[in-house]
């Protein structure tokens, strides 16, 4: 047992989660600064008839790229909340209700070239692989992930 009462891999598996907890938070800090900065962007230079500027578009990357670490690292906390080696009052904590649509938008978001026939072309999502798909696809019929 380590000096707080911990076995050693009950330690590790608080300091996973601590770690994602924070990774997470990490995140959402700055996806929230690349959203302020898209706000600006639009407020001081709105797009014209050729669209976006590019430092618009490079932003808009940016700040995806971050919704992918976001999604990516609150998929990683949801799965460190079910670390079988947790010590007894921590276990059987979740997200609640956006367990669910982390795992799925994550996956649509990751497979995007797979999934995006779906909502492009309209093709419909054939049973098997496409779980995330068919989970979005009806909760949100007029929605493109």
């Amino acid at each position: 047992m380590s000096a707080v009462g911990l076995s050693p891999v009950q330690w590790i598996a608080v300091q996973d989660l601590k770690h994602r907890v924070w990774a997470l938070q990490a995140s959402i800090e700055q996806y929230l600064v690349l959203q302020r900065q898209q706000i600006a962007s639009m407020s001081a230079t709105p797009p014209g008839s050729a669209g976006y500027t590019r430092n618009q578009q490079k932003l808009h990357s940016q700040a995806d790229s971050q919704i992918e670490a976001l999604l990516i690292n609150a998929n990683n906390l949801r799965r460190a909340l079910k670390a079988k080696h947790l010590p007894a009052s921590m276990m059987g904590q979740t997200l609640g209700n956006l367990d669910t649509p982390i795992q799925h938008v994550r996956n649509i978001r990751e497979h995007w070239d797979e999934n995006r026939q779906f909502w492009s072309e309209g093709t419909p999502i054939p049973s098997g692989k496409y779980e995330s798909a068919r989970w979005f696809k009806t909760r949100f019929p007029d929605e493109t992930p």
